[in-house]
């Protein structure tokens, strides 16, 4: 039996202003660590770090998370992603 004194994980304190800490490594094994909260969509990330390291379009880079394409639309906790846990790898088409 749960004990009513355990706090969720998706309990509305910890949603609104947690962040994670997000590393995407690049084609050339380069590391740009980011602080993402975890309802943010991955889609503004991926537009700053195309705009500020790729400087290309987002459509012209593809970021992949344990074998899974990531889009726009999904966010860290759609993904089950905890702090420090994630390495996006980035790949230039």
């Amino acid at each position: 039996m749960m004990s009513e004194s355990i706090t969720s994980i998706d309990s509305p304190q910890n949603d609104i202003n947690s962040e994670l800490r997000i590393i995407i490594i690049d084609e050339n094994w380069s590391q740009y660590c980011y602080r993402i909260k975890v309802n943010t969509p991955f889609g503004r990330l991926i537009q700053r770090f195309c705009q500020q390291v790729c400087k290309a379009d987002k459509k012209a880079v593809l970021f992949w998370y344990h074998g899974r394409l990531i889009v726009d639309e999904d966010t860290p906790k759609s993904l089950c992603i905890k702090d420090n846990e994630i390495r996006m790898q980035s790949k230039e088409l």
